[in-house]
C-alpha cells in the first residue's frame, strides 16, 4: 500500500521543522514549497526536514528540497538539516550529489 503524501510543520522555538510523509512527488512537491514558504517567513534559526516517514522522492520532490534550500540560504538561515528517510530516499539524494548540501547526521540512510 502506498503512503498518502503528507506534509505538517512546527515551529518551535526558533526551529522550524516540515514533517513529510508519503510519496513526495509532482503532486504533493507544490505544497512543500508553499508549507516551506510559510514556515520561512516565521524567520526561524534553524529548519529540520524530517523525511523518517517518506517512502518515495522524486525530481519534483528534490526540487522542493532544494527550493526550501536556497530560500533558507537567501533569508539568512544557516542550513537546513535533514533527518534522514528510508535507504532508497537517501539514496536518491546521493546520487544526484544533494547529500554535501544538506546538513545531514554522520551516516545518511544508515537505517
Amino acid at each position: 500500500m502506498l503512503g498518502i503524501p503528507e506534509v505538517s510543520t512546527v515551529n518551535e522555538d526558533g526551529t522550524a521543522r516540515l514533517v513529510l510523509t508519503g510519496e513526495i512527488d509532482v503532486s504533493i512537491a507544490p505544497a512543500v514549497v508553499s508549507h516551506a514558504e510559510q514556515l520561512l517567513a516565521g524567520r526561524p534559526h534553524t529548519v529540520i526536514v524530517d523525511l523518517s516517514a517518506v517512502t518515495f522522492l522524486d525530481s519534483a520532490g528534490i526540487g522542493a528540497l532544494v527550493t526550501l534550500s536556497n530560500s533558507a540560504s537567501d533569508a539568512g538561515i544557516g542550513s537546513v538539516r535533514l533527518v534522514p528517510g528510508p535507504r532508497n530516499v537517501m539514496r536518491v539524494l546521493q546520487i544526484v550529489g544533494l547529500t554535501d548540501v544538506f546538513d545531514l547526521p554522520e551516516e545518511p540512510g544508515a537505517r
